[in-house]
């Protein structure tokens, strides 16, 4: 799994980049076929916005996480990606039984249910 951390209107220091990479590589627990993940850490005022993607079979899932401090902000992220992945892996296990075709149609559908409820949080 490859992870690419970008600030923007902010400094990443050693140990923000650290604690975000630690934080991420847990995902794999959850989904073993994480192809890509992107954090973004954004500053803005007083909040700290995190946003965190992650291809798994060419499907995008996104997370987004806003609070006052940075660190938690990583980690609401990274715990709304878990919930995510734990969805998406059992909804993969359900349907093993299904052509390459028929598993392809389902992770977009998945994906847009993910989004819809992300939408609603």
């Amino acid at each position: 799994m490859e992870l690419r951390i970008t600030g923007r209107r902010l400094d990443l220091t050693p140990e923000i980049k650290d604690y975000a990479e630690t934080a991420v590589a847990g995902l794999d627990r959850f989904f073993d076929k994480i192809i890509d993940t992107h954090l973004i850490l954004e500053v803005e005022k007083h909040r700290m916005r995190a946003e965190l993607s992650v291809s798994v079979h060419g499907q995008q899932l996104i997370a987004h996480a806003e609070t006052d401090d940075l660190y938690i902000s990583i980690d609401d992220v990274v715990d709304k990606m878990q919930r995510q992945l734990k969805k998406y892996n059992a909804k993969m296990k359900d349907y093993r039984g299904m052509t390459d075709e028929e598993k392809k149609n389902l992770a977009m559908k998945l994906t847009e249910e993910i989004r819809e409820n992300q939408d609603q949080l």
